[in-house]
This record gives structure tokens, sequence and C-alpha cells, in this order.
């Protein structure tokens, strides 16, 4: 399998938090890892939010960013073209998805055109479920297959 990392299942897999043994687990099965080029810069904000209100010190925030800039050396990370944010546009018009939520959609779904066993990682109900419904294989996180 093919695991294409959204930012929250990229966070997960870095952080000690609910379900982080879910997306530690996939993260270990997958044989191959991918990210939108667009994650890096979320995920960064995401734990920089985390620090300035408290949810992480400054040593773990700065663990983090040091695990996420190695872990990033090693993901085949995909850079979305016009056309791919034509596509992603169209992926809100079908969908109740942010833009940034729909740029990742966008790229597990162009990688899934190159590698048919790719699947992704997400804790975005919403992304979640859009991706299901596009057909993408998604990595089973329980607690989003429930209504809601």
């Amino acid at each position: 399998m093919r695991l294409f990392l959204e930012t929250s299942g990229l966070l997960k897999v870095l952080l000690r938090e609910d379900l982080s043994d879910l997306a530690r687990e996939a993260f270990s099965q997958a044989q191959a890892h991918a990210a939108s080029a667009f994650a890096l810069p979320e995920a960064v904000g995401v734990l920089h939010a985390m620090q300035r209100d408290g949810r992480l010190t400054r040593p773990l925030y700065r663990k983090a960013l040091r695990e996420l800039y190695e872990l990033w050396e090693y993901l085949e990370v995909l850079t979305p073209t016009l056309e791919g944010h034509m596509r992603a546009a169209r992926l809100c018009e079908r969908h109740p998805l942010k833009g940034a939520d729909a740029v990742h959609l966008e790229g597990a779904l162009f990688l899934r055109g190159l590698y048919p066993d790719t699947a992704l990682l997400t804790f975005d109900r919403t992304l979640y479920r859009a991706a299901k419904k596009e057909g993408l294989t998604v990595v089973r996180v329980p607690p989003l297959e429930g209504r809601g």
C-alpha cells in the first residue's frame, strides 16, 4: 500500500494523542508514503498554534518540528499543478470540502491514478467521507464511520 498522508494524518504519526496508534500502524504497514506539498506549512502552522495555546511545551514543539522535517525528507511530495487546483475546485463543488482539504484529496486521487493501491490517511470527517464517495481507499478510522 502507498499511504497518502493528509495533514491530520501526518500529525497523528508525529504526536501522542487520540488515534495516534492507528496512524502509526497504517504508516508502518505502508510500503511508500506521500503527501501534498501543502501539508508541510499546514502542519507547521498547527504545531505552532499548539505551542502558542499551551497544548505543546516549547521542547515538545521543537521535537515535533524536527521530526516533521525529518519525516518530510522521506515522503514523496506532490506539488499540485494549475490543473490539479482546478480538479480540487471541482471537488469543492461536489463535496462540502474546504479548499485545503480538496487539494489533499486531489493529490491522493492523482496518486491513485499512478498507484492503484493508494490509501488516504486522514482524521478529518468531511475529507474522510468525500474520499470514500470518490472511491478512494481510506485507512479505516472507526470514529469517523458513524453519523454526525
